[in-house]
């Protein structure tokens, strides 16, 4: 049995207008909402997760060193 898998993406043009989606072809009809969709994947994992962790578990300790 084969399982096609959706795209989060896909899903939500298709909810927004379904005869749209079809008439493009299952591809994004709307410029400008994919590249605003890309850029936004492409930032996933920028951040210095790790820093902001060290950082924010810091404070934490100070703050509860100082409260305490």
């Amino acid at each position: 049995m084969k399982h096609d898998r959706i795209s989060v993406t896909n899903l939500s043009f298709y909810a927004e207008n379904p005869d749209a989606f079809c008439k493009a072809g299952g591809k994004p009809y709307n410029a400008k909402a994919a590249r605003i969709g890309a850029r936004d994947h492409s930032r996933v994992g920028r951040l210095p997760s790790k820093a902001l962790y060290v950082i924010l578990t810091v404070a934490a300790i100070a703050l509860y060193l100082y409260l305490s």
